[in-house]
């Protein structure tokens, strides 16, 4: 995740509410309040619903993993009060591995990725990306245990069986354009899993989407989201075993029961401005907000 910045690390949302993510700097169980990095106050209290998906359930574990010197980071929606503070109506929040650094979002030198992995070399603990950037882990870096993998040999193997491995985190770029990894997280399908070893040349011509659906159309193998698009799922599209939903009549059948829908991700676009996916992963969130932004996450990439 990336913070917001500090400056405003609060996003307008649907309905009234409003979204958040950024670095959490405090935690009092007793006042059932965090405080952000940038300054802002979020009230979370009984109705406060914390995301399974997060690394921390309640106030007194965030306040715990402060305290050791872990990097907590907080994203959810909630509801802007009159003093300026949120009360948050869903929290997810993580740990990351890297230890406590005030200054680390300043950082001019910190880089992110997200891309494929092409190559891996356990012998000097590089990971070569998708377009040529690579990627050094060492001693200090932090391997996410949401990912599939969990170090160079893992991957490397894991590509020597035909699988995808992706690769997402941050760290700091150095001098000749490679990164070193404060903290990883790699993703492998199945051997087979994407029949056309290409497609990650062709990633430069897919778009990315982020919307809430607000219908499915089974018969059609489509999407409709809020935003008006409409997404293509069909025979070739890839359902993550990660998620929660695999397949569009499961989706119908979520929005049916009242559940929102939420979908991000990236696929080709084709000539009636529909967007084939080539792969989604669906999650369900039940917290109950009806805010119009949906509620089932499915990352298409």
């Amino acid at each position: 995740m990336t913070a917001l910045p500090s400056s405003d690390p609060v996003g307008a949302a649907a309905a009234g509410t409003v979204q958040f993510e950024a670095r959490v700097r405090a935690a009092s169980p007793a006042r059932e309040l965090m405080r952000l990095a940038g300054g802002t106050t979020v009230i979370v209290n009984a109705d406060t619903n914390w995301s399974p998906r997060g690394d921390l359930f309640d106030l007194g574990a965030v306040a715990a993993a402060l305290a050791s010197g872990s990097r907590v980071r907080v994203e959810g929606r909630g509801t802007s009060e009159q003093d300026g503070t949120l009360r948050a109506l869903r929290v997810k929040v993580e740990v990351d591995g890297d230890e406590a650094d005030d200054d680390d979002d300043d950082n001019e030198e910190a880089a992110e990725f997200d891309a494929p992995v092409r190559a891996a070399d356990a012998a000097v603990q590089t990971l070569r990306l998708a377009g040529g950037v690579a990627v050094s882990v060492t001693e200090g870096t932090t391997w996410s245990p949401r990912g599939d993998l969990f170090s160079i040999a893992q991957v490397a193997a894991a590509l020597a069986d035909g699988a995808r491995v992706r690769v997402e985190g941050r760290g700091d770029r150095q001098a000749d354009g490679s990164i070193v990894a404060r903290r990883i997280k790699a993703e492998a399908d199945a051997p087979g899993d994407d029949s056309d070893d290409d497609s990650d040349d062709d990633e430069a011509d897919e778009v990315e989407f982020e919307a809430g659906v607000r219908s499915v159309e089974p018969g059609a193998e489509t999407l409709r989201l809020v935003d008006g698009t409409t997404i293509l799922a069909d025979a070739s599209t890839k359902w993550a075993a990660r998620g929660d939903l695999f397949g569009l009549a499961a989706v119908a059948d979520a929005l049916a029961a009242g559940m929102k829908v939420r979908v991000k991700g990236r696929g080709e676009a084709i000539a009636d401005g529909t967007i084939r996916a080539s792969r989604i992963k669906a999650e369900v969130d039940d917290d109950g907000d009806d805010d119009g932004s949906g509620a089932v996450t499915v990352e298409v990439r």
